[in-house]
C-alpha cells in the first residue's frame, strides 16, 4: 500500500471520529423534538439545548486539538 494513502485516510478517520461528539448531540435534539420526550413548554428548554450543543462541541473541540497535537509530535 502506498504510504501517502495510508496517511490520508488516517487524517479522514481521525476527523471523523473529533466530529461525533458534536454530530450525537445534534441528533440527541433531533430525537427529543421528533419523539416529543419534551415539548416546548418544558421548563429550562433552551438552557437544555445550549447545554447539549456545548457539551457536543466542546468534546469535538478536544479530540481535534488532541488529534492536531498528535500528528505534530510525529
Amino acid at each position: 500500500m502506498n504510504v501517502d494513502w495510508i496517511a490520508k485516510i488516517s487524517a479522514w478517520l481521525r476527523r471523523s471520529i473529533a466530529i461525533c461528539p458534536f454530530l450525537l448531540s445534534m441528533f440527541i435534539l433531533y430525537y427529543l423534538g421528533k419523539y416529543q420526550i419534551w415539548i416546548p413548554e418544558t421548563p429550562y428548554r433552551n438552557v437544555m439545548t445550549i447545554f447539549v450543543l456545548m457539551v457536543g462541541m466542546g468534546s469535538s473541540f478536544v479530540f481535534i486539538t488532541f488529534f492536531s497535537k498528535w500528528d505534530r509530535s510525529k
